[in-house]
């Protein structure tokens, strides 16, 4: 009994050696697919700005033209994810936070005025 603990623990402590020894610096995050991921490697597989720019695209599409056939809550509710996506944006690429914010508080805040006013006048300005 007592070599089987005196083993477990060994081994335990050598796991644990090899892992501290292997790169202190960096976190390991296990995954639901029984993989280990470092941070780092999870910040290179991260939406690009491109990737982001492609919803841009498709959420003003589609609230153009739900605003062009009055339907608001549709409208609002693209422009809204529009939003959340910019903050995926804003949080992964922050040397582009500025640019969007200033976005953010010009055309975007014009459109959901629009909406809210249910005039899809400025739908049309873009």
């Amino acid at each position: 009994m007592n070599n089987k603990i005196l083993t477990l623990t060994s081994a335990i402590l050598l796991s644990t050696a090899f892992i501290c020894a292997n790169d202190s610096n960096e976190t390991v995050v296990p995954t639901k697919h029984n993989k280990k991921l470092t941070l780092s490697t999870i910040a290179e597989i991260q939406l690009g700005r491109g990737t982001v720019m492609m919803e841009f695209g498709h959420r003003f599409y589609v609230a153009y033209y739900a605003a062009k056939t009055s339907n608001w809550e549709l409208a609002k509710y693209q422009i809204d994810e529009l939003i959340e996506a910019q903050e995926i944006v804003e949080a992964t690429r922050p040397q582009y936070a500025k640019q969007l914010k200033a976005f953010e508080d010009g055309a975007i805040t014009n459109l959901q005025k629009s909406i809210e006013t249910k005039e899809c006048k400025l739908f049309f300005l873009f």
